[in-house]
């Protein structure tokens, strides 16, 4: 039994709330913009809380995901779920953005992660059958062999052929705890903290 579950997503444009009860249909606010975080999320969390008749004292877990992707998006989602987590003594999980994803697309193939970072820059991680590889800013290239999956890549970065382009999404956030949330180490409010994997450069 996971109890009820308010997972966000802010790493990339989509600003997602959910709140998942056991067996129950999760109950989701979610909506595509620029910059719309700071604006959007306390107004879904507590959206989402009056739908679903709870209040935050009435929350058991809180999944938040943790990047890479946007550094500003990323800042504002893990600053408000540690302020709740902390404020209502509840217990916070981290969860990867890429490990999310690849978790909902359940894929038996070799293919490539793409998360649009800043100008040109991409977080990669390849999935292979065979071994494991982990997640590196890399420049992002023209041409790929592989299948790629591109994650939130603005318009005018969208070149790529044999690519499929999505958002990140709460969905995948909260599915990939509701399936995985016995093997998740608890960890202190204070330990917690985005994901980056490169320093942040103002101006780029």
């Amino acid at each position: 039994m996971i109890g009820n579950v308010l997972a966000i997503e802010t790493s990339g444009s989509a600003c997602g709330v959910g709140i998942w009860r056991n067996d129950n249909l999760p109950i989701i606010n979610e909506e595509i913009g620029n910059r719309i975080h700071s604006e959007k999320l306390p107004e879904f969390i507590n959206q989402t809380l009056e739908n679903c008749n709870l209040t935050i004292n009435e929350i058991d877990s809180i999944a938040i995901s943790s990047g890479p992707g946007s550094y500003t998006g990323l800042r504002i989602g893990m600053s408000l779920a540690k302020g709740l987590a902390f404020g209502a003594q509840i217990q916070l999980f981290p969860i990867n953005t890429i490990e999310s994803i690849i978790f909902n697309l359940n894929r038996n193939d070799n293919y490539t992660i793409l998360v649009y970072s800043h100008a040109g820059v991409v977080y990669e991680k390849k999935i292979s059958l065979h071994k494991k590889s982990q997640i590196k800013q890399v420049a992002l290239r023209e041409n790929y062999n592989e299948p790629i999956i591109c994650v939130n890549f603005p318009e005018n970065k969208r070149r790529i052929n044999n690519a499929e382009y999505i958002y990140p999404s709460v969905n995948y956030i909260g599915y990939y705890f509701q399936h995985n949330w016995k093997k998740l180490i608890k960890q202190n409010v204070d330990e917690i903290s985005p994901e980056y994997y490169s320093e942040f450069n103002i101006g780029k």
